[in-house]
C-alpha cells in the first residue's frame, strides 16, 4: 500500500512544510537577486508583462 502525503502523519507534514518554506525563500531571494543584476532588470522591464502566467 502506498502512502502518499494524507497518511505522512504530522511529522511528515511538518517536514513538507518547511521544505516548501525553505524553497520558496529560495526562490524569492533568486527573483531578488536576479532582478537586480542590470541585464535582467532590463529584459525584465521590457518583456517581465509577458511572464506572469495571469497576464
Amino acid at each position: 500500500m502506498s502512502r502518499g502525503a494524507v497518511a505522512a502523519g504530522a511529522g511528515g507534514t511538518a517536514v513538507y512544510a518547511v521544505v516548501f518554506l525553505v524553497l520558496v525563500a529560495v526562490w524569492c531571494f533568486a527573483g531578488k537577486f536576479f532582478a537586480a543584476w542590470p541585464v535582467f532588470a532590463k529584459a525584465l522591464a521590457r518583456w517581465g508583462h509577458t511572464c506572469p502566467p495571469w497576464s
